[in-house]
This record gives structure tokens, C-alpha cells and sequence, in this order.
């Protein structure tokens, strides 16, 4: 599916674009494409001299591939966003392009967080005024999703220490199913050394790919600091600490701030 979106009197307004000539007449500030066809991804390449990989939304990728500049000076950007329905919550790999003035966004699914932003954009004047916009308002609108996800698991009673066990568990689970691999393990032998039923070998290599081993271990490092915050070492409150945290862990080594060993640091007090 292609949606573009122009900018009419300070609000966005979306078109569902089925041919290439539809597409030619408009002038959008950003391109929207869910699950696009090969064709749809011509009309892209003809329209705005962008060419789309196969594997641009690929969970198995270096870290230098999450952010780069590319050869004709547009943006990359690699990201996760959260889907937090009644099944199971996940994260749904985005890939982001930004090219004269235009923001081009690719994905598999359809987001809650992309139909949030379609909406306020709609009802609210001036709320996006160009390309950057839509990205930063984007992150924006994730980091507010998550953290109303994190409502419906905050048990305000254990300061969070209930949820804070079950990620340190959850990180050590995983650096141990990567170890296991290395060390020669088949992925449901790995699984079981990890501490986790045969069966969700698959799920544990899923998450393997978007989390690399470095990470994750940085991740430990974070949680150690965010035990001792709820613990009573943070003047904040226990469910502040855990916002800022688990938002910091979803953006990336990159985006979090780092001690003087170059190491993530701890949330603040």
C-alpha cells in the first residue's frame, strides 16, 4: 500500500495512490509504504530517483546500517516501533529515507503509531511543518505509545522491581541463547540452555537479529543502575525511572547518553 501526504494549510492530508500518474501530480512531504509492490516501489524510483532494497526492513542488520548517509546525501534511519495488541506486543522493523525534503517510510504492518500521528496531523493546524517533522513527531508519538503501554504492566505497589526482574531475566535469557550458539548448539539445544522451551528458538533468534550481543550487555549494565534508582537511589519517581529506561533501551546504544567509560550510563537521579 502507498499513501503520500502534502501539506494543506499547516495539516496533512493523505492520498492512497493506485498509478504512477497519480503519483507524478503530487508534491508530498511524505511517502508512506506498507508492505509495497514491486511496482510500487518503481513508481518510487521513477518519481523521486530512490531506489528501495529488498531487504531494507531485514531484522538482521550491522549496526552501521541502522544510520548512514547515503551516496546522493539522503538519510537512512533504521527503527523499531511497538505494537502492544491483546496477543502479544512487538516490535515492527521501519526503515526511513529522507531525500530532498521528502520523508519516505517503509514497513511490513500497519502501526498504531503511524495512525496517531495521521490523525493529529489532521485535526491539529501547524503541528508538522515539513519533512523533519513528520520524523521527529513520529518518535515522538512511539515514545508516548510505549510508555502507555508500560501502564497496563507498572505495579505501582513493588516500585516496578517486579518488572525491572523480568527484563534483567529476559537479557540474560537471550546472551545466554547467544552463547549457545556460538559455542556450536542447534537453535533448540541453544534454547534449552537458555533456560527456554525448545519452541521459541525461532522467537530468540528474531530478537538476536535486531539486538546484538554488545547491547544487550549494555542493557545489564543500564538495569543494574535503574535496580538501585527504585531501590530508593533516585529522588525520581519509580515509574519515571522506568519510562526514561525502557524508552532509552528501545533507542539504541547510539541515542543513550554514555558514562565516561563510553559505557551507557545509569538513569539519572
Amino acid at each position: 500500500m502507498l499513501n503520500v501526504f502534502t501539506l494543506v494549510n499547516g495539516r496533512l492530508v493523505q492520498e492512497e495512490i493506485d498509478s504512477e500518474r497519480a503519483l507524478a501530480a503530487l508534491r508530498p512531504i511524505w511517502v508512506d509504504l506498507e508492505a509495497p509492490t514491486e511496482e510500487e516501489k518503481r513508481w518510487i524510483a521513477t518519481r523521486f530517483g530512490l531506489s528501495l532494497p529488498e531487504d531494507i526492513v531485514d531484522d538482521d542488520l550491522e549496526e552501521s546500517a541502522r544510520f548512514y548517509e547515503g551516496d546522493n546525501g539522503e538519510l537512512h534511519i533504521r527503527s523499531d516501533f511497538l505494537i502492544d495488541d491483546e496477543s502479544v506486543s512487538r516490535n515492527v522493523r521501519v526503515a526511513f529515507i529522507l531525500k530532498d525534503g521528502v520523508l519516505h517510510s517503509v514497513h511490513a504492518e500497519d502501526l498504531p503509531v503511524f495512525r496517531l500521528l495521521r490523525m493529529r496531523a489532521r485535526r491539529i493546524p501547524a503541528l508538522i511543518e515539513d519533512a523533519k517533522d513528520v520524523l521527529l513527531k513520529l518518535f515522538d508519538a512511539d515514545a508516548e505509545y510505549s510508555a502507555d503501554a508500560l501502564e497496563g504492566v507498572y505495579d505501582p505497589q513493588d516500585r516496578g522491581l517486579r518488572l525491572l526482574g523480568v527484563l534483567a531475566w529476559s537479557t540474560r535469557q537471550l546472551l545466554r541463547y547467544e552463547a549457545a550458539i556460538r559455542s556450536g548448539l542447534a537453535p533448540p539445544e541453544a534454547a534449552q540452555r537458555a533456560g527456554a522451551p525448545p519452541f521459541t528458538a525461532r522467537e530468540l533468534g528474531d530478537q538476536l537479529r535486531r539486538i546484538s550481543r554488545s547491547e544487550l550487555e549494555g542493557w545489564l549494565d543500564v538495569l543494574a543502575g535503574v535496580d538501585v534508582a527504585l531501590k530508593g537511589g533516585s529522588k525520581r519517581p519509580p515509574k519515571a525511572v522506568l519510562e526514561h529506561t525502557i524508552i532509552a533501551l528501545c533507542a539504541g546504544p547510539k541515542a543513550r547518553d554514555k558514562g565516561p567509560s563510553g559505557r551507557s550510563s545509569r538513569p539519572p537521579a
